[in-house]
Parts: C-alpha cells; sequence; structure tokens
C-alpha cells in the first residue's frame, strides 16, 4: 500500500481483513465509492449535489458491507442524535416552510455523513486516510481551478465562477471555498515536507495553486483558517512527533514552503486592484459588522430572545427578524434547533477539541497525518464564531475524522501497549 507521504508502506493492522460478503470485497468497493464521491465534493453549483447522491450510495455500501460504530463514536452519534431532534422540535412551527423543512433536513443528513466518516477512518486507518486524502485534493484542485477561470474571467467564466468579484470557483460563495481548499493545502504541505523524488514538485505546484485560490476568495475567515492551521500543523510536526528527522525537514521544507508562499503573496500584491482588494478585505472589521443593527450587534441583541426561548427561532427564522442571518454558528445552533440542539452542538464542538488536541499527541503510524486533519478541524469549528458553518460539508469531514482517527489511535494504543512484567518471586530468606 502507498503510505501517505508517496512511498511504499505495509497495511496497519485492519487491512488484512476487508469485510467480505456474498463473495465481494464490500471494504474494496467502499474505498473506490467514497474516493469517487470526494471527488466531486468541490462541486456544489447544484442542489442536491453530486456529494449527496454518492453519498446515498456510499452509506448503502458501508451498512450492507458490515460496517460498526465503534463505542468511542458513540457520544458522537448521540449528540448528533440529540442536535437533529432539537431541530426538528424547533421546525414544528413551520412545518409549512418549504425552506425550513428543507433546512433542517440537510443538517440531519450531515450530521451522518460526520457519524459516517468518524466509522469509516477507524478501520484499515492508514489506506483510508490515503482514500480520502486524494479525493479531497483531486476536488479542491477542481475547484481551485475553476476559481482562477472565473476571476481572470477566462473564456467567459467569471460569471459563473465569481461572487462579488471573489472567486467562488465550484461552489455558491468565496467563503466555502477559501475554507473548502485549507484542509488541501495542509495535507499538501505535509506532502511536501515528507515527500522524496517527484513528489516534492507536484506537492509545491498544488501548494501554490491552493494558496493562490484561498487569497482570490478575499474570504477574512479563509485566509485565518489558512494562516492558522499552517502555522499550527508546523509547530505540532515540531514538538508533537518523536521524529527529529522530520523535525529538520519541518525546519527546513517547511522555511522554504512558508518563504515561497510569501514571495508569490508579494507579487499579487504588486497589482494594483489586487492589492486594493486585499486590503480592502484584510480589515478585521467592516461596516456591516458594527452598529446596534450590524452583525455583532444582531448576535447580542438575540440573546435575551434566544434565552427566553428553548424551542428557539425556529430554523431560518432568524434572518426575518433581525434583517439578515446570524453569521455565528452557535447562536445559529440555539437559534434555529433550541436549547436541546444548541447545547448539543456546543458539547459536539467542546468534545471535538479536547480529543483533538489529544489525538495530535497521541504516537501511532498515522500521527501526522491526525496532526494534519486536527488543526484545520480547529480553526474552522473556531470559523463558526464568525460565520454560518453548520451548513458547510467539509466541517462535519473534519469532525468525523478526527473523531474516527481517536477512536482508532486509542485502539493502536491499547494493542501496543507494552504487556505487564510478571512479579518476581520473593528472595529467600536466610
Amino acid at each position: 500500500m502507498t503510505s501517505l507521504d508517496g512511498t511504499y508502506a505495509p497495511n496497519d493492522q485492519r487491512a488484512a481483513t476487508p469485510a467480505r460478503r456474498a463473495g465481494f470485497d464490500w471494504s474494496g468497493i467502499l474505498n473506490a465509492s467514497v474516493a469517487i464521491m470526494l471527488a466531486f465534493s468541490s462541486i456544489l453549483l447544484i442542489e442536491p449535489a453530486p456529494y449527496e447522491f454518492l453519498f446515498a450510495i456510499v452509506l448503502f455500501i458501508f451498512v450492507v458491507g458490515g460496517g460498526r460504530v465503534p463505542v468511542i463514536i458513540l457520544p458522537l452519534l448521540v449528540l448528533s442524535i440529540t442536535y437533529a431532534v432539537g431541530g426538528f422540535l424547533s421546525l414544528m412551527p413551520h412545518l409549512g416552510n418549504d425552506k425550513a423543512a428543507q433546512f433542517t433536513l440537510v443538517s440531519a443528513y450531515l450530521l451522518v455523513t460526520a457519524v459516517f466518516f468518524a466509522c469509516y477512518v477507524s478501520e484499515q486507518t492508514e489506506r483510508r486516510l490515503l482514500v480520502i486524502q486524494n479525493g479531497y485534493i483531486f476536488a479542491a484542485a477542481i475547484g481551485a481551478v475553476a476559481g482562477f477561470l472565473g476571476y481572470f474571467d477566462i473564456a467567459g467564466l467569471g460569471e459563473h465562477f465569481t461572487l462579488y468579484d471573489r472567486a467562488s470557483g465550484t461552489t455558491k460563495d468565496p467563503n466555502v471555498l477559501g475554507t473548502f481548499l485549507v484542509p488541501p493545502l495542509v495535507f499538501i504541505l505535509l506532502r511536501f515536507i515528507k515527500g522524496n523524488g517527484t513528489a516534492g514538485p507536484m506537492a509545491l505546484f498544488l501548494l501554490l495553486l491552493f494558496s493562490g485560490a484561498i487569497l482570490l476568495c478575499f474570504s477574512r475567515g479563509a485566509w485565518a483558517n489558512a494562516a492558522g492551521s499552517v502555522g499550527l500543523m508546523l509547530l505540532l510536526l515540531l514538538f508533537a512527533t518523536t521524529s527529529n528527522a522530520l523535525r529538520w525537514r519541518v525546519l527546513i521544507l517547511g522555511t522554504v514552503a512558508v518563504l515561497l508562499l510569501a514571495i508569490g503573496l508579494s507579487i499579487a500584491l504588486s497589482f494594483d486592484g489586487m492589492r486594493e482588494a486585499f486590503f480592502d478585505r484584510f480589515a478585521l472589521q467592516k461596516d456591516y459588522d458594527l452598529g446596534e443593527t450590524g452583525r455583532f450587534g444582531n448576535q447580542l441583541r438575540s440573546i435575551p430572545l434566544l434565552l427566553d426561548r428553548p424551542n428557539g427561532l425556529g430554523p431560518l427564522q432568524f434572518g426575518p427578524i433581525f434583517g439578515e442571518d446570524p453569521h455565528n454558528s452557535f447562536i445559529n445552533a440555539f437559534s434555529s434547533y433550541g436549547w436541546l440542539g444548541g447545547i448539543s452542538y456546543l458539547v459536539l464542538i467542546i468534545a471535538t477539541w479536547v480529543i483533538g488536541w489529544r489525538l495530535a499527541f497521541m504516537q501511532t503510524p498515522w500521527q501526522t497525518m491526525s496532526i494534519a486533519i486536527w488543526c484545520p478541524t480547529f480553526f474552522t469549528t473556531l470559523q463558526g464564531v464568525q460565520i454560518d458553518t453548520d451548513h458547510w460539508r467539509h466541517l462535519f469531514l473534519l469532525i468525523g475524522l478526527t473523531w474516527g482517527l481517536f477512536a482508532a489511535s486509542i485502539d493502536y494504543q491499547r494493542r501496543h501497549a507494552p504487556a505487564p512484567r510478571a512479579p518476581q518471586a520473593p528472595l529467600p530468606t536466610q
């Protein structure tokens, strides 16, 4: 099997025993289906997106092939159920609102994807991480190239792949495209640091492609997410791993990559239009954020109302009351899913932070990839304070992967723990 850095590595502990029923290698079929699903995950211009249809097939294969839910993942399953139940209870007074019903159903569907991905990588971990990594990188390349084509209006594609003069690629929102590209950017940086032979040049090309597309999205949240994820990954690779060789590669190649990105940014900002757009978006607060009826003012005004309504305002009801969406996933959780859903979402995020930080320091064969997944997971969940992330497909992918890797790492450490030494017989007395 090919390892995460492009070299040959043996399968992990579970890869040798794939689920087989009725003469089919369900594990192989499942892996291929997941790769195809993720390869289309950046195409979100139509609804339902191909990702939705493909996930239904993937889930069917997982169930028929004997997929299981590890005990460690049960808290994720329980919190997902209570979160979804809160949403359906809040929907009751708005059953005639088709958009509200669709919103609630999509939320439940995304929670199912999180549980699935957790179960998926809890077995055959190294092999399946490679499946996810390659499928996600392929999808990101499609989205990034479309973002470039749209921003520079190549072949008249500007009207299809841009929004508000910002690259949106094959998504409907520049903020979504920007943050969608952050995990594969981190994956590619890790591959560049660990790679050898031809892996380096290809990784470097994709690194520049993804970082350039993130820049063209002109999304403050995506910029902060990318900078934070890259910086945190380099720090964790330095201090959480035990390989001195890897630490030297991080110091040397990580510095090279960061310098190249800085040079690329400097070149891009040498163009007047790019520089003006960059510094306009670089401001921490915009006019629409400020004031009593601005983004932050609406959030503060909503808190007393939400504290007085156990069932929340109802799905998609925040906007009609306050004039715009909450732009805060935690407030939106209490607004659209009531106290039950809001508390469930808050506990889910906090629990994910707890296991994610522990996961980053667990010594396993896939520790570096765990770090590469945890860093954008952490910053994307933090981004929920700044924007509505509760319907971002890649957020629930990352949350599921964090829980699944934690379950796999606990299992790995349990099986590889040193056997207790037998007590020695007491020395005979004279």
